[in-house]
């Protein structure tokens, strides 16, 4: 017999997986009846397999195991509109939609835990730059953290939309790479890297 007493434990399951299940139950040994199935979906581990990448490409958003807390203000998009541009790479790109937003709101997006085994790790991302509304602020602070949010995290970089502003870039339109350092302590389980985008009511 299992059940709250005696629980059955199963092994092998992938994490942030949905299972179908049923359960048997034994009507004084004559007849089994079935019923199910039951649907789960198993708790998110920690990435400890580098590197790890993000493309965007699938079709749920935020990714599994990410973090979007203001569901619309970071979303999913195949195509850009002002600036017009694809994505980088693959099917799909993160947009935090500026213009929509009054100047100085926020939206974080954030990874899955990370499990590092080194503080020799770094965060690499692609970013587009653009000349519209060139004096308008919107940016994207990198932070990491112990904690999936902001408070008390460590700021690793700011990479603003416009291409005039810091870091400049001098070709307008295009998408850039940037890569930031974890900081020295970043060794341990269950370490989180924030993307916080900040309106300045831009492009």
């Amino acid at each position: 017999a299992t059940g709250v007493s005696n629980p059955y434990s199963a092994t092998g399951l992938i994490s942030a997986t949905a299972y179908d299940f049923y359960v048997q139950a034994d009507c004084g040994g004559s007849t089994s009846v079935w019923t199910g199935p039951f649907t789960f979906t198993t708790l998110c581990g920690n990435v400890n397999i580098f590197p790890f990448v993000e493309s965007f490409d699938g079709i749920a958003f935020a990714p599994i195991c990410w973090l979007n807390p203001s569901a619309s203000a970071w979303d999913r998009q195949t195509t850009g509109t002002f600036p017009t541009n694809t994505p980088h790479s693959g099917a799909a790109m993160a947009r935090y939609d500026s213009y929509d937003y009054l100047s100085g709101t926020t939206g974080i997006l954030v990874t899955p835990g990370l499990d590092l085994p080194s503080d020799l790790y770094e965060v690499r991302f692609w970013m587009y730059r653009d000349n519209g509304y060139a004096a308008n602020a919107d940016l994207v602070n990198v932070y990491y953290n112990t904690a999936p949010n902001t408070t008390a995290a460590t700021l690793l970089g700011t990479i603003n939309r416009s291409n005039t502003l810091t870091p400049v870039e001098a070709t307008p339109n295009q998408w850039y790479e940037y890569a930031f350092n974890m900081p020295a302590g970043s060794t341990g389980t269950g370490r989180y890297v924030i993307f916080e985008a900040v309106s300045d009511f831009g492009n």
